[in-house]
C-alpha cells in the first residue's frame, strides 16, 4: 500500500515537471518570436551585427533555397500553417535533394486542418512534426551556422508576391539561441503520419 503511494506521488511530480518544461518551452518560443520581429524592423545598415536585411518574397525563398542546397549537415525548418504550403512550392525539390545525399532535414509545423494534405506530402520526403501553437514568424537554419527569420505580409500560400521581409544571420549566439529553441520544440512535438503510397486495385 505504502509502495502504491509512492509510485502515484512520483508519477504526479513527474507529470508536473513535464507541464512545467512544456510552459518553459512556449514561453521561450513566445519571447523569441518577439525579439526576432524586433530585431527585423530595426533600420540597421545592411551588414551591422552580422545581421542582413532581405526584402520581397521571391528574393527571401531565393535565398532560403541557396542556403538549404548547400546544407551539408542539417536543415531546421519552423513553418506557419501557410509558411508550410509556401515551403512545399518553393523548396520541396531542395529539401529532397540534399535529404537524399544525408542531411538531416527537419520541419516543425503547425499543421492547421486547411493544410494538413499538404503536409502529409512533404513528410513523404523529410521528417516533419506537429507543434501545439503556431509562431508568428518563420526560421530557417542550416549547418547551424546561418539563420533566416521570415515575417510574412500576408501569411498566404503564394510564393512569389507579398511583402514579405527576413532577417539573414550568422551570428552564433542568435543561431545557437534558435538551436537549442528547435531541439527543445522538436523532442515535445509529435511526428505528422507520412503518407503511405496508393495501390491500384485490379
Amino acid at each position: 500500500m505504502l509502495a502504491h503511494a509512492v509510485l502515484n506521488q512520483k508519477a504526479r511530480e513527474i507529470a508536473d515537471q513535464a507541464a512545467s518544461i512544456l510552459e518553459v518551452v512556449e514561453n521561450l518560443a513566445e519571447e523569441y518570436v518577439l525579439k526576432a520581429k524586433s530585431i527585423i524592423g530595426l533600420q540597421l545598415p545592411r551588414e551591422a551585427n552580422e545581421l542582413w536585411h532581405i526584402d520581397g518574397r521571391k528574393q527571401i525563398h531565393d535565398r532560403v533555397g541557396q542556403m538549404i542546397g548547400r546544407a551539408a549537415k542539417s536543415v531546421s525548418y519552423y513553418v506557419t500553417p501557410a509558411g508550410l504550403v509556401r515551403a512545399y512550392k518553393a523548396h520541396v525539390d531542395f529539401l529532397d535533394k540534399v535529404g537524399r545525399r544525408g542531411v538531416a532535414v527537419r520541419l516543425l509545423a503547425h499543421t492547421s486542418k486547411d493544410v494538413r494534405s499538404v503536409a502529409r506530402e512533404l513528410a513523404a520526403v523529410v521528417n516533419v512534426r506537429r507543434t501545439m501553437k503556431p509562431l508568428a514568424a518563420n526560421f530557417v537554419c542550416v549547418d547551424g551556422q546561418e539563420l533566416v527569420v521570415m515575417e510574412n505580409s500576408p501569411d498566404d500560400f503564394d510564393v512569389k508576391k507579398g511583402a514579405a521581409r527576413a532577417a539573414w544571420t550568422t551570428n552564433m549566439l542568435l543561431v545557437g539561441l534558435y538551436e537549442n529553441l528547435f531541439e527543445r520544440v522538436w523532442e515535445n512535438s509529435p511526428a505528422l503520419q507520412r503518407r503511405e503510397p496508393q495501390i491500384q486495385s485490379g
